[in-house]
């Protein structure tokens, strides 16, 4: 008898082709779509409908709108207020997709949830790891760093083994037009607005400041702090004697505190609400770490402290270590946890 997956489709090409690969490995899927905000093209929605009846595939449309406000929009507008770099992808994948993909696995009683990611997971020995996808390029280990073994038990990940240009390929060759752009990390911000516009608009407040050097002087001022992140050179509005740089910002006082670019670097910072996938045998432990999706990762001994902190310091300074992004341990290709940058 063949085994039902529910996969969480979102209308772009990589969760359509899941659902088709999984359908000519034989798997019964039922395809969920999230409705998280109403940015989500609705003409997608029908496209996304009618994919799902040439491929065979049982569709239906679940509304998370509130999930979504409460768990992800208000997590991302609550961290730039008090200064932070946001990571919604990563939030929304734990709290939001892959718990209600769950959610309809237990309710018709399916084997498997499933998404269209470019990642692997190792399972041995009672053991759940996150590998790379094969397409180092592609592969979203990173955002699924903070879904937690329980939810990955069951799941499959039929892009895995796949190179992104391949799917594009294949798509091609069957002749499935598949859809539009990717997904952006702010989905639910309407296009041609920037986050601190949409934040403004919908959360209005005084967050104007001063921008103040690392000698206490004040050297400008600003309309609205989180408008800056971590390392910006460009946009600041001012100037002296080399080029300033964004090296913190003060959220309580409203400032932005600008230095010189090697003061962009450090070798050592805190992480918060650390999640294992393996338990670690010493105190202090050697991984490469990653402190945002585009970085190659450096290598650091992560020590850990109580309270589920560590203290991550680098064999070599970094660049903008961000408060609020997550910072991802990894073993060769397995990610073995992962922080919140405080």
């Amino acid at each position: 008898m063949a085994k039902t997956v529910v996969l969480g489709m979102s209308g772009g090409i990589d969760s359509s082709m899941a659902a088709y690969i999984l359908t000519k490995d034989r798997y019964r899927v039922l395809g969920v779509t999230f409705l998280l905000h109403d940015q989500q093209d609705q003409n997608r929605l029908q496209q996304l409908e009618d994919f799902a009846k040439k491929i065979g595939v049982k569709h239906e449309v679940i509304d998370l709108r509130e999930e979504f406000k409460k768990r992800v929009i208000e997590y991302v507008v609550n961290s730039y207020i008090k200064g932070e770099t946001p990571n919604p992808c990563a939030v929304c994948n734990k709290s939001v997709k892959f718990r209600y993909l769950i959610e309809e696995l237990n309710r018709i009683g399916a084997n498997f949830v499933a998404t269209g990611h470019y990642v692997r997971l190792l399972k041995k020995e009672n053991e759940i790891l996150l590998q790379m996808g094969m397409d180092r390029a592609k592969s979203q280990e990173y955002f699924l760093a903070r879904v937690e073994k329980e939810q990955l038990e069951k799941a499959l990940f039929p892009l895995g083994n796949w190179k992104k240009k391949n799917i594009r390929k294949y798509a091609q060759a069957l002749g499935f037009d598949l859809f539009g752009e990717e997904s952006q990390e702010m989905c639910f911000i309407p296009e041609g607005v920037k986050y601190y516009e949409y934040i403004l608009q919908n959360y209005p407040g005084d967050y104007s400041g001063r921008i103040i050097n690392l000698d206490g002087k004040v050297v400008g001022e600003h309309d609205c702090y989180f408008k800056f992140t971590i390392g910006q050179r460009q946009g600041l509005g001012v100037s002296g004697k080399h080029p300033y740089y964004v090296i913190k910002i003060d959220a309580e006082n409203r400032d932005v505190i600008v230095g010189d670019k090697k003061d962009t670097k450090k070798d050592e910072f805190y992480v918060r609400d650390v999640y294992w996938y393996r338990e670690m045998p010493f105190d202090t432990m050697k991984f490469l770490v990653r402190i945002r999706y585009n970085h190659p990762g450096g290598m650091a001994v992560v020590r850990q402290l109580v309270g589920n902190r560590c203290l991550v310091k680098f064999e070599k300074a970094q660049r903008a270590i961000t408060p609020g992004q997550l910072a991802v341990f990894y073993m060769g290709e397995f990610v073995i946890g992962s922080g919140w940058i405080e």
